[in-house]
């Protein structure tokens, strides 16, 4: 339900604040791991109105758990109907593990995070997603950023973008 949503949300960030005035040397708490792992376990299920976006969100939310890396969304359905399933599910896919590869490199826990929006601007939709990174961005021939693992991941990216009378921008 909504309400459990918002509670959720609300503690989860509590539990943040807590932790980090503690780290500060703000006061003293006892161990908290405990509490958040039972909090976690609690996070409501993904619902955003879209079955692909949902399976493909809670399995990705579940490695980047692994990683040690927060992933936020907000997603409006409505602006992705035009997609098929199969291009939906590969165009967040190899968009999110690019972020994940990023964020992969972040030390600071507070920024060990991908932040994915999309929203309806006119009769278009406007996928954002993005990661905090650290190292240099290699540019590749093409303008593109390339990985350790190469550029792949945009390049199939752009070749589902165009049929679909999208357009895609990179930005570092």
């Amino acid at each position: 339900t909504m309400e459990m949503n918002v509670r959720y949300h609300d503690i989860k960030h509590m539990l943040d604040r807590v932790e980090r005035l503690a780290k500060d040397g703000n006061g003293e708490i006892p161990d908290m791991s405990g509490l958040r792992r039972s909090v976690e376990e609690l996070r409501p299920p993904v619902h955003t109105g879209n079955d692909v976006l949902d399976v493909l969100f809670r399995n990705m939310d579940d490695l980047c758990r692994r990683e040690n890396i927060r992933l936020q969304y907000i997603a409006y359905d409505d602006c992705l109907g035009h997609f098929d399933g199969i291009s939906l599910y590969f165009l967040f896919a190899n968009a999110i593990d690019n972020a994940v590869d990023g964020a992969r490199g972040v030390s600071d826990p507070d920024k060990r995070l991908i932040d994915i929006s999309v929203r309806r601007f006119g009769d278009s939709a406007v996928i954002h997603i993005w990661n905090y990174f650290t190292g240099a961005v290699t540019v590749g021939e093409d303008g593109l950023p390339v990985s350790a693992g190469g550029s792949a991941g945009i390049h199939i990216q752009l070749h589902i973008v165009p049929p679909l009378n999208f357009a895609c921008n990179v930005i570092f």
